[in-house]
């Protein structure tokens, strides 16, 4: 009957003005460990994939597949040089791109064209 309700789990301060911390005191600890466990998966990120357990994992797997792993496909896909082309190549839409199309998007376009410099024409009429 005579305790205070409102107080929280860990009861009231005898300190007039004063509010007891009803909190976790660990959240620093938390955040601390969160930390520690990233700085432990990035060393073991860097170990795996430019340390010695590249080497590793390179000379069992490849030993196990037999040397065909992702690199030896995506080398074949890229062709013999082993880099992917630059550029667009030059028959690769051409109506789109507005280079020297010919035929009935090139016609069209030209329309369009005219269309355009009709209703600026009657805007600037207007004005």
């Amino acid at each position: 009957l005579g305790k205070d309700k409102s107080a929280g789990p860990f009861g009231a301060t005898t300190l007039p003005r004063t509010v007891k911390f009803q909190g976790n005191w660990q959240y620093g600890d938390q955040l601390l460990d969160w930390v520690n466990i990233m700085r432990g998966l990035s060393s073991w990120h860097t170990m795996s994939e430019s340390g010695p357990l590249r080497g590793l994992r390179n000379g069992i797997f490849g030993f196990l597949t037999g040397g065909k792993g992702k690199r030896a496909s995506s080398a074949a896909k890229l062709g013999k040089e082993g880099s992917l082309p630059v550029g667009v190549p030059p028959g690769f839409q051409s109506e789109l791109r507005g280079t020297g199309g010919t035929g009935k998007a090139a016609a069209a376009a030209a329309i369009d064209d005219a269309k355009v410099k009709a209703l600026e024409q009657t805007l600037n009429v207007t004005k």
